[in-house]
């Protein structure tokens, strides 16, 4: 089963995954471009945007669930 699953993320999740990096690279370079700022200020970006997406999908997972666990509850009540 594990083959399945990495099967499955090589098809579907790497590429995402790769061009949201490269994205967010992008972004960061224009950024720093738009607002000058040192070396240190760059890294403390680059942490609260990390620390920002981490909590976007952490929260977007809780409702996810939350749908799902609703829509099974639905279903099943049928």
């Amino acid at each position: 089963m594990p083959d399945t699953y990495t099967q499955l993320f090589n098809s579907y999740a790497h590429d995402v995954q790769r061009h949201l990096v490269m994205s967010e690279k992008e972004t960061l370079e224009q950024l720093v471009q738009l607002i000058p700022m040192s070396d240190e200020n760059r890294v403390d970006l680059t942490d609260r945007l990390s620390d920002f997406r981490a909590l976007c999908c952490a929260e977007s997972l809780a409702l996810g669930i939350e749908i799902g666990l609703r829509l099974n509850r639905e279903i099943t009540a049928f």
